[in-house]
């Protein structure tokens, strides 16, 4: 059974996240500042903004890491560039944990991409880089070997990432953004 998110309650402050590592707006500024540009973007870049010393904006970056707010840097790879399209397969699992799945199907040559929903169908979605209909229908094939339903396939155009204006504003919210 899964649990439903918690409620939308009006934050003022820090915030507490559930590793118990608070969230204020210098860490805020630090989230901003690496989601745009983490490459680039040195400690005295940040502190310049917040008005803290880079030591301190360093000691915020390890903090933020190890309590599991910060998980990795990776860089966004334009598939197109390299001849590639990626292409979304919406899957479904069946009586198969999806989690374990997903482990699985992360492995497969091709796969960039899995996300896992927690129930119904199209449980699993898979993103994959081909070069063609050949490509796309060889990875089909080879996700229907884990027992999967592929319920629809689709070039995926383009996406972007942001981040949640509620973490990027020094103000909290009361979850109707006002």
């Amino acid at each position: 059974m899964t649990q439903p998110p918690p409620s939308d309650s009006a934050q003022s402050g820090p915030q507490i996240l559930e590793s118990g590592a608070e969230l204020d707006s210098v860490d805020r500024q630090i989230l901003c500042d690496l989601f745009i540009d983490a490459r680039n973007m040195s400690s005295r870049d940040i502190s310049d903004k917040v008005d803290v010393t880079p030591a301190t904006i360093r000691n915020r970056i390890d903090r933020l890491e190890q309590s599991g707010v910060i998980r990795e840097y990776r860089p966004v790879i334009n598939y197109q560039v390299l001849g590639r399209f990626r292409v979304l397969f919406i899957c479904t699992t069946g009586s198969t944990s999806s989690k374990l799945v997903a482990e699985h199907v992360d492995g497969v040559p091709n796969v960039v991409q899995t996300r896992v929903l927690l129930s119904g169908k199209g449980d699993l979605h898979v993103v994959g880089t081909v070069t063609g209909t050949d490509t796309i229908s060889r990875l089909e094939n080879k996700l229907s070997e884990f027992d999967l339903d592929v319920e629809d396939i689709s070039l995926i155009a383009g996406d972007e990432a942001s981040l949640d204006t509620e973490i990027a504003s020094s103000e909290g919210t009361d979850g109707d953004g006002e």
